[in-house]
């Protein structure tokens, strides 16, 4: 018999999104529902393969809002080629992982914007299940919220507002994917959220806690 919480298979869900739409929110949400989850962040990976040393690419010392540098000027075309190829050097920190994640924890949570179709598909190939969630945000709301997230960490200098335009780029593009899943900003309003979990849960997916 399955402990309540866990999962049939290893499974990995996916939290993607620009800055300031409540991947954190959403990930500690989540875990709380599901015993045994494991909640990982790209940006926390990615910054301590680069304290380490680690860092096999140049890709790396860049964030999915500047990485465009590397490319020339700020164009469409080189903010989502930057975008992509440093999605890219952190997928590559990723996937050796998985397998030594999965060997203590069934379920595993990752959060971060670094997601592109082309990394979902291999993603999915890593795990027994890839669930890929994208959390999306109304124009309207979105600097509210960047001013918000900034104020909470104490930042004199609001970098995601000052990228608002690159973001902005980002995430017209994440919203042109095919989503298996996709819900509105947390924590505006979770109703989203906690029927997303109930669908894993009637799907079979996944264990609540008791």
């Amino acid at each position: 018999m399955v402990p309540p919480g866990y999962t049939l298979t290893n499974t990995l869900i996916a939290l993607y999104g620009v800055p300031g739409t409540g991947k954190s929110t959403a990930a500690a949400c989540l875990s709380m529902r599901f015993d045994g989850a494991l909640v990982i962040s790209t940006d926390i990976i990615r910054a301590f393969a680069v304290s380490q040393g680690m860092e096999q690419s140049v890709w790396l010392n860049r964030t999915s809002h500047d990485a465009w540098q590397l490319l020339g000027n700020k164009t469409e075309t080189n903010v989502l080629e930057g975008f992509r190829r440093h999605s890219e050097a952190v997928l590559m920190l990723i996937e050796p992982m998985l397998e030594q994640l999965f060997r203590k924890h069934k379920l595993v949570i990752l959060e971060g914007v670094h997601m592109t179709q082309e990394l979902m598909g291999r993603l999915s190939t890593r795990v027994g299940r890839l669930l890929p969630v994208y959390l999306s945000i109304d124009e309207s709301v979105h600097g509210s919220r960047l001013e918000k997230k900034a104020g909470a960490r104490v930042q004199a200098d609001n970098v995601w507002q000052r990228n608002y335009d690159v973001l902005q780029k980002i995430d017209v593009y994440l919203k042109s994917l095919d989503h298996e899943h996709k819900i509105e900003a947390c924590p505006r309003d979770q109703r989203e959220l906690h029927a997303l979990v109930e669908q894993f849960v009637a799907e079979g997916v996944l264990k609540p806690c008791t």
